[in-house]
């Protein structure tokens, strides 16, 4: 089972009456998964870390017990993991920054040109479903995969650009791109509006 970017249109609807149980539910089900996204993002020691004081509860000296650790360097995981979520969350977005990096970025995407160069130290790309790449593969693959047509457009969120081979969802820094998202279905684009 793969997934995929929302629709623009789903992202930015708003509700029309007060949400009822079953849509406190789904938020604190989304908040979850929230949650469990941003732990895949921790090296393995914070994240168990993490889990054993946060989730389950456990006491210092247990965790560093079941962790085979010093009890110092227990909370020195924890304040890594805590301070790698705190960076997961996204600061409050300068559309008009982020219309000039995407739109700088899009340019350059589609004339075959350096797109590399418009993205941020330690740029991501994954290629949905599994493969991650950083630093000069990214900037390999954006040569390689220059579309012939492209549709500027936002999905999930997210600025995104519509191709005849599939989405690119992207993650700006304001001044920069710092992560890609490829899916690369070529029914998406019009599914989402990007076609």
């Amino acid at each position: 089972m793969g997934f995929e970017p929302y629709p623009e249109a789903l992202v930015t609807a708003q509700p029309r009456a007060a949400p009822g149980p079953h849509a406190r539910h789904s938020l604190a089900a989304a908040l979850r998964l929230g949650f469990v996204a941003a732990l895949q993002r921790l090296p393995a020691e914070e994240r168990a870390a993490l889990l054993l004081r946060d989730v389950l509860g456990y006491g210092e000296p247990e965790a560093a017990a079941m962790l085979g650790v010093p009890e110092a360097r227990v909370a020195e995981l924890i304040a890594g993991a805590r301070d790698a979520l705190d960076a997961v969350r996204a600061p409050p977005v300068d559309r008009a920054r982020e219309r000039i990096v995407v739109g700088r970025f899009a340019a350059a995407f589609a004339a075959g040109a350096d797109a590399g160069a418009l993205l941020a130290p330690g740029a991501r790309l994954t290629v949905v479903p599994d493969t991650v790449v950083h630093g000069s593969a990214v900037a390999a693959w954006l040569r390689t995969h220059a579309p012939t047509t492209l549709t500027r457009g936002r999905a999930g969120g997210q600025p995104a650009l519509g191709t005849p081979d599939g989405v690119l969802v992207l993650e700006t820094t304001g001044v920069a791109v710092a992560a890609l998202t490829w899916f690369g279905d070529p029914d998406l684009a019009a599914r989402l509006g990007l076609a």
